[in-house]
């Protein structure tokens, strides 16, 4: 297909693009709202329960290289396409679950969805789209990311409230089919490596190793789950090992040594590893330690989601004055402010500042995101598009696991392993104070980083 056709189908294909993102961000909240009321209807108890999303995380994770490996081979388009066919027929299956288990099979047909979807997402954006068309591309993909991350609490909460937590997933059934055939109408196709092997015992590899890090990470406070957080990172060194060795390598080595990906790869870890710990420790802040309702609580943490949609909403025009490498290194002092704020928390904090803290949080991490997806795509290969593409999410995946083993690490050392409804208000403030702490060194690191992308990009004058 021409470049020609390619323009002329630009805002069609966006539109086609941004549904299935839309879809699988505005599930991820949903769910979590919906999980009490799933608990009660299937007779689920809490240590089970944390499986519903835990089970989508994992095979999201395991599925990402491999799924964008597969796209280079056999077309992006076609594995997008197919990704959000098992990511609606997940949904369709939860909403006739009858058991546990029957939603745990939905949630892992939802994770493999999601990787076959963000495992191309980008690289096809990158494949339409230069220089500044793509910034405003991107801006387009994370606005509607951020729209489902908003919505997904309040249409969520109004569905299993008023209705019943099913007909949350007929609603995803519907946008699904509506995405999927928006899709099949399209005749353009992109192809990284077409006609390269696939490298099967490389993905098993990787898959392990994601499983093994993920579950250590996700506990890191028990004892054993320190062994399984070793035993991953020996076997990703014994992948990587392999990978350097075969012909058609699952994840090209070659991208490694380049800096420009590296530096922004390691920002995208950095910016997102707090955003998981700050929703959770202000919960359980607000909540047990100043004794606000859940409602109110819910209201005044969506607006982190809410103000990284409006900030969306406004960032083309922003991007467009400033360069890409400048702005995601604003973007990261912002942070870095965002948690300075949090710094400040004691007893009797007004509530004011923690919409302070909760805004500059939204505001960073939205005018982070599309520019720092843009400088990954921009230093690779056309080639090598699949592997970037799938490298912002999982580093993305893995930030947040970090950023919760923090957490998990600096709960069990000061406060203990007690009952929430017995936690001692001192002695948490202590612990989220030095979370946060951790959490602004992070963001030190990742401004460093930043500033040094800045200064190669400065030199090279490219961008």
């Amino acid at each position: 297909m021409d470049i020609e056709h390619y323009y002329n189908k630009r805002s069609y294909i966006l539109i086609s693009l941004a549904l299935a993102p839309f879809l699988s961000n505005f599930v991820i909240t949903a769910l979590n709202i919906a999980l009490p009321s799933i608990a009660l209807d299937l007779n689920i108890e809490a240590v089970p329960l944390g499986w519903i999303p835990t089970s989508y995380l994992i095979t999201l994770t395991i599925f990402l290289i491999p799924s964008a490996k597969l796209g280079d081979i056999h077309g992006r388009k076609n594995l997008f396409k197919w990704g959000l066919i098992l990511f609606t027929a997940g949904s369709i299956i939860t909403v006739f679950s009858w058991s546990y288990h029957c939603i745990i099979f939905s949630r892992i047909l939802q994770g493999m969805g999601s990787a076959m979807i963000f495992g191309n997402l980008y690289a096809m954006i990158a494949s339409i789209y230069i220089h500044q068309d793509r910034i405003r591309a991107l801006s387009i993909i994370f606005c509607s990311i951020f729209l489902g991350s908003f919505l997904g609490p309040i249409i969520g909460g109004l569905l299993s409230g008023f209705y019943n937590w099913r007909v949350i997933f007929v609603f995803c059934s519907l946008i699904g089919m509506v995405g999927i055939l928006l899709l099949s109408r399209l005749d353009v196709e992109w192809f990284g490596l077409k006609g390269e092997k696939f490298d099967l015992v490389g993905s098993l590899m990787f898959g392990i190793s994601s499983l093994l890090i993920i579950q250590g990470l996700s506990k890191i406070n028990q004892e054993l789950n320190w062994i399984f957080l070793v035993l991953g990172i020996i076997e990703l060194t014994v992948f990587i090992l392999y990978e350097n060795q075969v012909d058609y390598p699952l994840f090209n080595l070659e991208v490694l040594h380049n800096r420009d990906f590296i530096l922004n790869s390691a920002g995208t870890f950095i910016q997102y590893a707090p955003i998981a710990p700050i929703v959770f420790i202000l919960n359980i802040y607000l909540q047990n330690v100043r004794g606000f309702s859940p409602i109110l609580v819910g209201f005044i943490l969506v607006l982190q989601p809410l103000a990284m949609l409006v900030v969306s909403i406004f960032s083309e025009k922003l991007n467009r004055l400033i360069k890409a490498p400048t702005m995601v290194t604003i973007a990261m002092i912002i942070s870095l402010m965002s948690v300075l704020v949090f710094l400040t928390l004691k007893l009797s904090t007004p509530i004011l500042v923690i919409i302070l803290g909760l805004t500059l949080s939204g505001i960073g991490t939205s005018l982070f995101s599309s520019p720092n997806s843009h400088l990954i795509m921009n230093s690779v290969e056309k080639k090598y598009y699949g592997v970037a593409s799938a490298s912002i999410t999982t580093m993305r995946g893995f930030g947040g696991s970090l950023g919760m083993s923090i957490v998990l690490v600096i709960l069990t050392l000061v406060v203990g392993n007690i009952e929430i409804n017995q936690l001692h208000s001192e002695s948490f403030i202590i612990s989220l104070n030095l979370i946060f702490r951790i959490l602004c060194i992070l963001y030190i690191a990742g401004t460093v980083i930043m500033l040094l992308n800045w200064y190669d990009v400065k030199n090279k004058n490219r961008i």
